[in-house]
């Protein structure tokens, strides 16, 4: 494994107890509610918080563990992170920061500019060599934070809500530089994000931390078809569906047609809400809905006055409805019905 964790750690009336593992090339997401842990986790790792007990190790060798009194200092890990905020030195220029890792490992000056200078060059920014961090705008920020992270040649990178500062086209744009690079990295990648769309379009895996400890596990199907708790069900009740758009008409990877209000290009999430879904016990030939997909109720859960009713067909869908309208249709999980969404209630992403 590239990355073996198995820490705990208190602070307060907090406790940190999680254990989980990554191979090579694997990209995770951890999602979960503030205060969860998310950012201690990764701080814990990083080596920027200490553990009680248990271990961190980076391809089997432990830099992390305090019963045999081994601590490895967060600037000797070979482990990069992007902090949310991108702390950026404001008093250093952009070459400058991105050296700095390299720097505080003793590379020589010359070594560690060639190396920030070509590492900003890979992504696309090397004009911004001489520029200081108060001249950038969120998006190149974002970059010269991932520059600097990648200029040690980590084998893990842990991205704290990497793109939460940024406006949506700016996100667009740098969530396809991160994908971009990460596929290209052949380490360990642990993002944590509030966004099931960047866990979506970055992740291999999701991990779901609640008050501390892993509630669940998994690939984005596998938490999505089956979520443990309140908050994986919240989580993945958006119904994200990838596909291909041309104009008002999106191609699911399933092949199936969606309707959506406005004109798009190339490849797009879309996103429903459960709420937006409604469902028939037949197709109705006068609803406004342009989106009808023959169903089948896979399953049923009471969520105080409203339904959690888990469609499969087309494509599976997780719709949420009124008990009452359960009660009048008479629905029972295996019962065939029709699913239908309006295009304007549909939101899609560039990819």
């Amino acid at each position: 494994m590239t990355l073996t964790v198995d820490v705990r750690l208190t602070r307060g009336s907090f406790e940190l107890n999680v254990d989980f593992d990554l191979q090579p090339g694997e990209i995770i997401a951890v999602l979960g509610p503030n205060g969860a842990g998310k950012s201690t986790l990764l701080r814990a790792i990083a080596g920027l918080e200490p553990i009680d007990s248990g271990f961190v190790a980076v391809d089997s060798i432990p830099v992390d563990r305090p019963d045999d009194d081994i601590f490895v200092p967060p600037a000797e890990r070979a482990i990069g992170m992007v902090f949310q905020d991108y702390m950026l030195f404001e008093h250093l220029s952009v070459r400058e920061n991105v050296a700095f890792g390299l720097r505080a490992r003793r590379t020589n000056r010359r070594t560690a500019r060639a190396v920030a200078e070509r590492v900003l060059d890979e992504l696309g920014i090397g004009h911004l060599t001489d520029r200081t961090p108060r001249s950038l705008s969120g998006g190149q920020a974002q970059r010269v934070a991932l520059a600097r992270a990648m200029a040690t040649t980590p084998r893990v990178l842990l991205l704290d809500e990497p793109l939460a500062a940024l406006d949506v086209a700016t996100r667009r744009e740098v969530r396809r530089e991160i994908r971009r690079q990460l596929t290209a990295f052949d380490g360990a990648t642990i993002i944590v994000t509030h966004d099931p769309i960047d866990a979506y379009a970055l992740a291999d895996r999701l991990l779901i931390l609640e008050d501390g400890r892993i509630t669940q596990t998994g690939t984005i199907g596998e938490v999505t078809s089956q979520p443990a708790g309140r908050y994986a069900a919240e989580l993945v009740g958006r119904n994200l569906v990838s596909g291909t758009a041309r104009g008002t008409m999106i191609t699911t990877d399933q092949r199936v047609e969606i309707s959506i209000a406005d004109d798009h290009q190339g490849r797009v999430f879309a996103s429903i809400r459960p709420q937006a879904i409604t469902i028939s016990r037949t197709r109705d030939p006068l609803a406004s809905s342009r989106n009808s997909w023959p169903m089948r109720i896979k399953g049923l859960e009471l969520l105080g006055e409203r339904v959690r009713v888990d469609l499969t067909g087309p494509i599976d869908l997780v719709a949420e409805v009124t008990n009452r309208a359960i009660e009048a249709l008479g629905l029972r999980v295996g019962d065939e019905v029709v699913a239908s969404v309006k295009a304007t209630d549909i939101e899609v992403y560039e990819q």
